[in-house]
């Protein structure tokens, strides 16, 4: 709670896991956030919505609730070995649904993890999530391989120590050629479609996903400027940037966000990013939240 009262504006929260929805501190963190007029946005599997939940998320300032589908059941049941699951998701969607289509709020995304699997899937599945989920947005986010550092609980107090151990690669994909006709087109039906396609990472034209695939990932990215606009705060209080190096703890700082981006191992971190110039470590590879080149 005090965490959240330290939150400066204009600033949002992040709310995210494992999954967000069993801590005992989700309904008061959101309540804080909502007195403060702070946006939420929550990322959950969507197993665990009932009334109380959904009443949370409907009432207060969460703005956008993203909610995990690989796909339809067979790929998505199969990927995360249990039966049933993807049934049990969407009756909780069109649960959330019916309060949300009042209110118009908040939004409801779809992430998806591009797989081999659910290539061929990916155009009615996104009429899926348009029709019979009411979803604004669905995110197809690249699958990356390898002990990567992106917002990782295995944070590191060695910052090139870091760099060294932990690289991120693009998963080998079957068939670029098809997967890069078949994201395109997707894109392209966004101005027909109530449920917006995004790509992850950023991605709004042919010769960038071309370029993505064709380069596995690697050195294709425009520079990033997110180490500068957020910090995560893992469960045992330990803050990390956007990478997993240790800014230090929370209580260190008396639980106040703001101490630590004036303090020197932030500093150092912003620093040591700024000197990679127009490219990023081999960890940062197939981030969300990078934007891909043109060419």
């Amino acid at each position: 709670m005090r965490i959240v009262q330290s939150i400066p504006k204009p600033s949002f929260l992040g709310l995210s896991g494992g999954e967000a929805t069993i801590s005992k501190a989700f309904k008061p963190v959101i309540e804080a956030a909502s007195q403060r007029r702070i946006p939420v946005t929550v990322n959950t599997n969507g197993t665990l919505l009932g009334s109380d939940h959904i009443r949370l998320l409907t009432e207060t300032s969460v703005k956008n609730v993203s909610i995990s589908l690989d796909g339809f059941a067979d790929v998505h049941n199969k990927y995360r070995g249990i039966d049933g699951l993807f049934n049990r998701i969407v009756l909780s969607i069109q649960k959330l649904n019916e309060s949300r289509s009042s209110k118009n709020k908040p939004f409801l995304t779809i992430k998806t993890v591009l797989l081999d699997e659910n290539v061929g899937q990916l155009g009615s599945f996104r009429k899926f999530c348009a029709k019979e989920l009411k979803a604004e947005t669905l995110n197809i986010s690249f699958m990356k391989i390898g002990d990567h550092a992106q917002f990782s609980l295995k944070y590191c107090d060695d910052f090139h120590r870091l760099l060294r151990e932990k690289h991120s690669a693009l998963y080998p994909y079957k068939d670029p050629g098809r997967i890069a006709q078949v994201l395109i087109d997707l894109l392209r039906d966004n101005c027909r479609s109530r449920c917006k396609v995004q790509l992850y990472p950023q991605m709004m034209k042919l010769i960038q996903i071309q370029n993505f695939l064709e380069k596995e990932g690697k050195w294709t990215y425009n520079p990033c400027y997110l180490p500068w606009t957020m910090v995560v705060v893992l469960p045992n209080g330990e803050i990390i940037p956007c990478l997993s190096f240790s800014l230090g703890n929370v209580k260190d700082y008396g639980y106040d966000l703001t101490g630590i981006f004036g303090s020197e191992r932030y500093r150092f971190f912003l620093d040591e990013i700024s000197s990679f110039g127009s490219n990023v470590p081999t960890s940062c590879n197939v981030c969300c939240f990078l934007k891909v080149k043109n060419a």
